[in-house]
């Protein structure tokens, strides 16, 4: 951390917004929290929650079906200020992990946004759990998602991630505890195979600056 960094560390305006931060990540993770419960109340209690079975057909849902699926490609750009870093990330890789509950899906994933550049993002998403709603079956199956999970910087654009003082807002870092929504289509190319489209929109802080980042990706998934 530099000098001048230290000296401001114990002042008391500093401390009141490190607790404000914290406060922040407690609210962002009971807000979380709280979506989750309700799409899950919802997907539970929807007209046709009860003949899902009938309804939906995802490679045997009411079985219990897995599914793994990469993101190949893709494109993420930050709403909020990014400076000195990179607002846009165009290169989106990521994996991720389903299991079928009747109509619902419980999920996890991983994801890097990242580019090329001085000054391009090296953001890591992960998942500690997500929860996905079928809506319809056919060859193409949309569905909508709300997860909750964490954001980190890898990179900085004066330093690399474990140096001291690495968060602040001269360094552009951020990341803390996050939350999504979005929503997708699988189509379905097999029985067992299919190409995964969505979009989603995430916010992050309490780690930095808080930050809200829009997602598009694609890529294939095996289920079985």
């Amino acid at each position: 951390m530099r000098r001048s960094d230290a000296g401001r560390s114990g002042h008391p305006i500093v401390q009141d917004l490190d607790a404000r931060r914290r406060q922040a990540a407690w609210r962002l993770l009971a807000r979380g929290l709280l979506l989750l419960l309700v799409g899950a109340g919802w997907s539970a209690s929807s007209p046709g929650a009860a003949h899902a079975e009938d309804r939906l057909r995802y490679a045997d849902l009411s079985d219990g079906t897995s599914a793994l699926w990469v993101d190949a490609g893709g494109y993420a750009h930050w709403i909020t200020e990014r400076a000195p870093l990179d607002a846009a990330a165009p290169l989106v890789l990521g994996l991720g992990f389903s299991h079928a509950l009747d109509a619902v899906r419980l999920s996890w994933r991983a994801r890097l946004l990242t580019g090329t550049g001085d000054a391009a993002p090296r953001f890591l998403l992960v998942d500690f759990v997500g929860l996905e709603r079928l809506l319809a079956e056919g060859t193409v199956r949309p569905w909508w998602r709300l997860a909750l999970g964490f954001g980190l910087d890898l990179r900085g654009a004066a330093r690399d991630l474990g140096t001291s003082g690495y968060f602040n807002a001269d360094n552009g870092a951020a990341g803390g505890l996050s939350i999504a929504a979005g929503g997708g289509v699988d189509v379905v190319i097999t029985e067992r195979l299919f190409v995964r489209a969505e979009a989603s929109l995430r916010v992050h802080g309490a780690a930095g600056r808080t930050g809200v980042v829009g997602i598009a990706s694609a890529g294939p998934g095996v289920s079985w």
